[in-house]
């Protein structure tokens, strides 16, 4: 019975915290993401160049491989 609380308690925990991290991205914008995880961003093609991968489809961005750019 503990346990079950103390599992639901870090859950809440968890998904609070995420949902705090994406409101957080979109409050930013994509520019100040994209600078943070070492890309640059090109505002006439909205893309971040030598952006991260996961971080791109974490923020859902779509990842063009070939061009190691998230949009």
């Amino acid at each position: 019975m503990v346990f079950r609380f103390l599992l639901k308690s870090i859950l809440a925990v968890l998904a609070f915290l995420v949902v705090a991290y994406v409101a957080l991205i979109f409050i930013l914008g994509p520019d100040d993401s994209c600078y943070d995880h070492g890309g640059r961003w090109l505002k006439e093609y909205k893309l971040c160049d030598y952006g991260n991968k996961e971080r791109c489809l974490e923020i859902g961005g779509k990842w063009i491989e070939y061009a190691q750019a998230c949009k």
